[in-house]
């Protein structure tokens, strides 16, 4: 009865071992290059290159904007992950003094889509180095 209940332990810490790698990995959509299109801001179309990081397990990063004069990074400041685990992030970040989030879905692999404070319709296409 012993070993029986040894075996199934062992098991059953296994699987969930395997679980938790699985989910860390499926939570990497996001993470690298995006290229981001906002569309019908007041000044316009905006592009700016996104990218992202995870360092110690949480989200991190920055945008470049690809027009305009000013092209300093713009820092996220935090960011949010669905728990559903269906590819949702809410990055928050300020800009031209606003504080702002931007909110992205996953289409397919190497698409998102979503909303600039949920006024702006968003969409970005993985950069592939």
């Amino acid at each position: 009865m012993k070993k029986v209940l040894f075996i199934l332990t062992t098991v059953l810490l296994f699987a969930g071992a395997f679980t938790m790698k699985a989910q860390d990995q499926s939570n990497d959509y996001f993470v690298g290059k995006w290229d981001v299109t906002m569309f019908n801001l007041p000044d316009g179309d905006m592009t700016m290159i996104m990218t992202l990081t995870r360092t110690d397990g949480k989200l991190d990063g920055f945008f470049i904007p690809t027009k305009g004069e000013k092209k300093d990074p713009i820092k996220i400041t935090s960011v949010e992950e669905s728990t559903n685990n269906k590819g949702e992030i809410t990055l928050y970040f300020t800009a031209q003094d606003y504080d702002l989030n931007l909110l992205l879905n996953k289409v397919d692999e190497d698409n998102a889509k979503g909303s600039l404070v949920g006024m702006f319709d968003v969409k970005t296409k993985r950069i592939k180095e």
